[in-house]
This record gives C-alpha cells, sequence and structure tokens, in this order.
C-alpha cells in the first residue's frame, strides 16, 4: 500500500502542446478560447497569467522562441479587425497571457520581444472555441492569418514528428512511478530496437548524462522521440531521452512539500510465512523557488529515499537448515539548485549545481549467502552545470554549455576473510570484493542556429574529456569451493581461487563530436532536413566516423495528410566498461 500525502503552495501553469520547430528564430503564439456562461455586459480585460474561467470569451496563449523556451514580458496586443478596438499585456515568466471578456469578432493577436520579429495570428472568438494556434513567421515583416488545421498540416517541418511523448511535470506528478523515479513512464515510451548495447541516451538541458538523479519536483518536461532523424545528437529519437529541469519565478515565491510512504504493517498477512518481512520506503520531496534580485532567480530541490527492505536466507549449514530474514536497507540523497540571470529579454546564463549520495550497505545476502557474505555500496556525485543563451539578432541563436563532473563509487567486503562456498548448501566468509572507481569528466558545447532565407542552419559540437581511476582488488583473499557439505565438513576443497598483481588502473577516454544541419523550406507543404554528423574517441583507431541524416515531410493539396520519413547512421560508442576491464 502506498499512501501520498502533498502539501504545496505553489502557482500553476498552464499545459502547452509541442510547439512546431520552423525556419526562423522568433516567437510563437499559442492560443486557445474556452466556454462559458455568457456576461450581460462583458468588460475586456487583459491579465499575464492563465485564468481558470470557462468564458467562451477568452484568449490565452503562449509566447516562446524558436527554441521553445518562453519569453518574459513579450508585449502580447489584441485588437479587433471590426471595431479596431486594442487590448495589451505582457508575458509572464512562463511566457503566457490571457485576455477574458471579449466581444464575439475576429481579433489579431500578436506578440513582439526586443531581438525577436513579432509574430501575429489571427483567431475568431465567438461561440465554439478555437484550439491552440502554433505560428512562426518569415524573418521579414508580414502578417499572416490561417486556421489551426492549415498551420500545422498545410506547412509541415522535416523536424517534426507526430508521435513525440511529451510529459510535462504535472503529468509526472500524477502518474504512478516506481520509487518516485521521474523516468519510470517516460522510458517505457523508448524502442528496445534504438537503444542498442549503450543503452538510452539522457539528455538534461542540453548536456548528456548517465542517468537522471533529480529531484522528480525539479524536473519541467520530459520529451521522447523528438526530432529523430536530427544530426545534433548520436542516437535516433526513441532511444534517447530529453529532459529540461525548472528555473525559479523572478516575480513570486513558491514552494512545495510531498511525502512518499510504505510500510509492511498495512500490507496482507503472508499465509506461507511465520514472520512477515519488514518493507518501509518513505520518500520526503521539498522544492523552494522565488526572486532574489530584479534579473535572477533562484530554484532548489531536494529529496531523500528510505528504503527497507529484507532478504530471505534459505542455506543448509552445518548447524541445520537457516531460514530467516535479512535487512537490507538503502539511503539516497538528491539535490538541484540553480541560479537563472535575465540581463536582457535575449541573452540569459544558467548556473547549476547536482548532488547525489547513495548508499546501499548489506547488499548480496539471501538464499545460499549467508549475512559474513555482505558488502556495501556507495555512491557520490557533483556537478555544476553552466548553460549561455544569447539571440543577436532575429536570425541567429547561440547556445553555450559548460559541465563539470566528479563521481566516485565503491563497493567492499564486511568481512576481510577467504570466501568459503559450498555447492548446494550455503556460502560463507567474506564476499571478496573491494572495488573502487573514480571518475572525472567536463563537457563543453556551442550549438549556433542560423536562419537565412528558405534555410534554418544548426550546426556546433563538443568536447567531453573523461579521466578514470580504478581499483579491483577482488579476490586478493582468496575463495575456496567445496562440492558439497561433506566435503566442507572434512576440510577438502576441490578448488582455491587467488587474483595477484597490481589491482590499480587510469586511463582517460576523450570524445567529442561536430554537426550541420539545413532544413529547407522547398515549399510551403514540403520540408526537407539534410545533416551530417561525426564523432571520434581517443581511445578507438577509426576515424571514419560519418553519420549522414535525413527527413522530410510532404503535405498533399488537401492539407490534411502529412507524409513524414527519415533515415540515418547512428554509431554505438565504446563504453568506458570494456576499457577498465582491459
Amino acid at each position: 500500500m502506498e499512501l501520498q500525502n502533498v502539501l504545496a503552495t505553489e502557482s500553476t501553469e498552464a499545459v502547452v502542446p509541442p510547439s512546431n520547430s520552423k525556419a526562423e528564430i522568433k516567437e510563437a503564439v499559442k492560443v486557445e478560447t474556452m466556454p462559458a456562461e455568457p456576461l450581460p455586459k462583458p468588460v475586456p480585460t487583459a491579465l499575464p497569467l492563465p485564468s481558470d474561467s470557462t468564458n467562451s470569451a477568452i484568449v490565452r496563449g503562449k509566447v516562446e522562441d524558436s527554441s521553445g523556451q518562453p519569453v518574459l514580458g513579450a508585449e502580447v496586443k489584441l485588437k479587433n479587425k471590426t471595431t479596431h478596438e486594442k487590448f495589451e499585456t505582457t508575458s509572464s515568466e512562463t511566457g503566457e497571457f490571457t485576455f477574458t471578456n471579449l466581444p464575439e469578432g475576429e481579433y489579431i493577436v500578436s506578440a513582439k520581444a526586443q531581438g525577436l520579429e513579432e509574430a501575429q495570428v489571427g483567431v475568431r472568438v465567438g461561440a465554439k472555441a478555437v484550439p491552440p494556434v502554433h505560428l512562426r513567421l518569415e524573418i521579414a515583416e508580414m502578417q499572416e492569418e490561417m486556421t489551426v488545421t492549415e498551420n500545422r498540416l498545410s506547412s509541415p517541418s522535416a523536424g517534426d514528428n507526430v508521435d513525440i511523448i511529451e510529459l510535462n511535470r504535472h503529468w509526472l506528478e500524477n502518474l504512478p512511478k516506481k520509487d518516485g523515479d521521474p523516468l519510470a513512464v517516460a522510458s517505457q515510451f523508448l524502442d528496445p530496437a534504438a537503444l542498442a548495447t549503450g543503452g538510452a541516451k539522457i539528455i538534461v538541458d542540453g548536456v548528456e548524462s548517465s542517468a537522471l538523479e533529480v529531484p522528480s519536483s525539479s524536473v519541467r518536461r520530459v520529451y521522447i522521440n523528438k526530432n529523430p532523424y536530427s544530426a545534433e545528437f548520436g542516437k535516433t529519437g526513441k532511444g534517447r531521452i530529453e529532459v529540461t529541469t525548472r528555473r525559479g519565478s523572478f516575480h513570486q515565491f513558491r514552494g512545495a512539500l510531498s511525502l512518499l510512504f510504505r510500510n509492511s504493517v498495512w500490507d496482507a498477512r503472508n499465509a506461507a510465512a511465520t514472520v512477515q518481512p519488514l518493507s518501509q520506503r518513505a520518500i520526503p520531496e521539498l522544492m523552494l523557488s522565488g526572486p532574489l534580485a530584479p534579473k535572477v532567480s533562484f530554484f532548489l530541490a531536494g529529496r531523500y529515499s528510505i528504503d527497507n527492505e529484507n532478504a530471505v536466507i534459505n542455506a543448509q549449514t552445518p548447524e541445520g537448515r537457516l531460514i530467516e530474514n535479512f535487512r537490507i536497507p538503502m539511503r539516497k540523497t538528491w539535490l538541484l539548485g540553480r541560479l537563472d540571470f535575465r540581463f536582457t529579454p535575449t541573452q540569459t546564463l544558467t548556473v547549476g549545481y547536482q548532488f547525489k549520495n547513495k548508499s546501499q550497505p548489506n547488499q548480496g545476502v539471501g538464499e545460499f549467502n549467508l549475512p559474513d557474505r555482505a558488502t556495501d555500496f556507495f555512491n557520490h556525485k557533483n556537478e555544476i552545470k553552466i548553460l549561455e543563451r544569447a539571440i543577436f539578432s532575429p536570425n541567429f541563436l547561440n547556445e553555450v554549455r559548460l559541465a563539470i563532473k566528479k563521481e566516485f563509487q565503491q563497493t567492499g567486503s564486511q568481512v576481510d576473510q577467504p570466501a568459503i562456498i559450498v555447492l548446494d548448501a550455503f556460502s560463507a566468509g567474506g564476499a571478496q570484493v573491494s572495488q573502487h572507481r573514480t571518475e572525472t569528466s567536463g563537457d563543453f558545447e556551442d550549438i549556433v542556429s542560423l536562419v537565412k532565407g528558405r534555410h534554418a542552419f544548426r550546426f556546433g559540437g563538443g568536447i567531453r574529456p573523461q579521466f578514470f581511476q580504478a581499483l579491483d582488488a577482488s579476490n586478493f583473499g582468496g575463495t575456496f569451493t567445496f562440492s558439497n557439505l561433506s566435503a566442507f565438513m572434512e576440510s577438502r576443497p576441490f578448488l582455491f581461487t587467488v587474483n595477484q598483481g597490481d589491482p590499480r588502473v587510469r586511463f582517460r577516454q576523450h570524445e567529442s563530436y561536430t554537426f550541420f544541419q539545413d532544413e529547407i523550406r522547398i515549399r510551403q507543404n514540403l520540408s526537407l532536413s539534410l545533416g551530417l554528423r561525426h564523432e571520434l574517441q581517443s581511445n578507438l583507431d577509426d576515424s571514419n566516423n560519418f553519420a549522414p541524416r535525413l527527413a522530410f515531410a510532404y503535405s498533399p493539396r488537401s492539407g490534411q495528410t502529412v507524409l513524414r520519413g527519415g533515415a540515418g547512421i547512428f554509431y554505438e560508442r565504446q563504453p568506458d566498461s570494456m576499457q577498465l576491464q582491459n
């Protein structure tokens, strides 16, 4: 049984579907209307944040740039095409805006911000609700009006795909997931054929990570199969998970406290067990965010996991049959903090810190393994990220990412004695496990987006230096193996194994990549994406690792159908474990 107690004082954020990728860098306005009871004399008003009202005379939307990031402080205007009446507001820190109590009629919604071209879209307010509209205009100033069905289907993008999976934080908070893992649900949408031997690639805020080890409350969105044939990534869309973390509000303080707990006292009794095994789990999580200065915000989230489980020992010892429960505790601590600096509406800087501690004592006990075979596992990680993003002009965007990580893990025996293995009876003595590993790595990437006419170029590269130190002194004390219990009583082992030599090893493994991609708007209903990627690993002699990519999207004249396709070559990297074993 699992019970959840949540105490939250936090402003909700509107759930907005992902926008289409277009061949320009500018704002996207997402608009929708919702039905409600008519008022005798509607009075138009403008609000900076979405309302929960169900009035039909509501126009709401969201302002984003070409990379999908919300634009804060954008000037949003609503103009009635018949009466020329105008209403104004500004977008919130999440890029959202709302106009309420509007008379029926046709309107033009426009949004603009410093360094970004103005975007406009036509909407009609009436009895029928208007679905959300996604619209991005060319760099030259122009005005374009279209219906929702015409927007996505008649002008498709090769970088988009219908079967993209997007989970925002509201989904992640409410979907059931094992141990509160935010990727427990998302990982179910991965394609095993795309994972290969290296498993899924996890991209957190644009930086590749080995795992998503952050509090659940810090996750803003999770994407699966986004732009599957992009040359920017080494894995196809269904072989990677893209995660964006939340940033603090520049105007409001927010906080949330949650507690997930479970205890075996509420479990049904097992008729076959004389003693009910202990099972306890508690996961408290705390989140705080808000402004530190007019242009600085903070976000802090922490999570502590307490897990007490049991293993069952069922062995035949010289003293007789042994059946008992053995406690296996686990403790995990995850912290994430970030500072966001908004120097101008078009230039931002993020400094983030991630901390992890994981302790698992009493591992390896159960079945034939007696308690003195237990091992202790410990894992510790510190990581710093610096992300800079600047829009120098409406058609030039630059993103710089820097990450530094140091991770240490060790596994050791609780008892320093030779191991004893009696086949089909029991295993005792020390576990003869002694492993230590330290990884120090960095990640530097520079990505440029450039729009020129019908072409949307995206190119850049990155380097990932990695340094490893490892020690494996396992079985340096030796292991005695006996054929049966009688041979053990007579001290007649049939096998003795022991490892000798220098258990220490040091090596480095550097990785780098470059890519170039061009999305071409050949016609309004035909888009083509061409890309090329090249990868290198310092411990491999092979450098001929070119990976071409191709994707297209075509909409027939009817505008009701879009044909999409793509192909590409993807390389699998050699894992560092192979170098370690050599």
